[in-house]
């Protein structure tokens, strides 16, 4: 868990009972859109559908907009496209990065399950670069 190594992970979600799995486990802060501090955070990260085959946001603009304000990156776990939440990362002037490199080390860690190490990670990585377009 990432409080183990010190970090503070917050969860937001548009709903409080969204949020009790992540409050069984320990170690989170959560909040709700009504519940959530506007404060200084060094990521924010997109893992929601919004902006994949439409123009809205994971939260309302009146929340996102100042909490992407305060924020040092983004990134959204869409990739090939920049999606209106990356979008805003880019006018507040925020340095952000869409879901490719996350895709690319799901098939990573894919390869060292499925097919027993049979290629080290380092091996198989920039193939799977060269190969996958965005």
């Amino acid at each position: 868990f990432y409080f183990e190594l010190g970090l503070d992970v917050t969860i937001l979600n548009r709903s409080e009972g969204r949020l009790e799995f992540f409050k069984a486990i320990g170690g989170y802060i959560t909040h709700t859109w009504e519940t959530m501090p506007i404060q200084a955070y060094d990521l924010i990260v997109n893992t929601t559908s919004a902006g994949l085959e439409d123009e809205n946001y994971p939260a309302p603009l009146e929340l996102l907009a100042p909490l992407m304000e305060q924020c040092r990156f983004a990134a959204d776990a869409i990739y090939g496209k920049v999606t209106p939440f990356l979008q805003l990362a880019s006018d507040k002037g925020k340095t952000y990065k869409d879901g490719g490199d996350m895709l690319i080390g799901q098939g990573v860690l894919a390869n060292s399950l499925f097919i027993d190490g049979a290629y080290t990670n380092d091996t198989i990585e920039p193939i799977m670069r060269e190969t996958v377009t965005f």
